[in-house]
């Protein structure tokens, strides 16, 4: 058996990940997470480009931080990681983005 490091059930090896150490319930939550996460960045960032308001770049800088904080807390602070760029650096990236915004 197997223990899944996100939810601790144990699982049987043809339901679990091995690659990354979780069931395959919790595996397919984090892809649906990550494909989340990828589509939100991508527009929230277009909105930041494409807008003169300071705070509204704030607050879509922020946007992004929380679908950041919420995969680190959920999964990168659980030993799961399957984003391409480490998730510590792409969050101090974006605060450095707001402290320059705010500049």
């Amino acid at each position: 058996m197997n223990t899944c490091k996100i939810c601790n059930h144990e699982s049987e090896s043809e339901f679990f990940n091995d690659e990354i150490g979780i069931c395959h319930s919790c595996s397919l939550i984090l892809e649906s997470k990550v494909n989340a996460l990828q589509h939100a960045v991508s527009t929230f960032q277009e909105k930041v480009n494409s807008s003169n308001d300071t705070d509204e770049k704030i607050t879509y800088l922020k946007l992004i931080l929380d679908y950041l904080y919420e995969y680190k807390i959920l999964y990168y602070d659980n030993d799961v990681d399957v984003l391409e760029q480490d998730v510590d650096d792409l969050i101090s990236d974006i605060i450095d983005c707001i402290a320059d915004v705010r500049v």
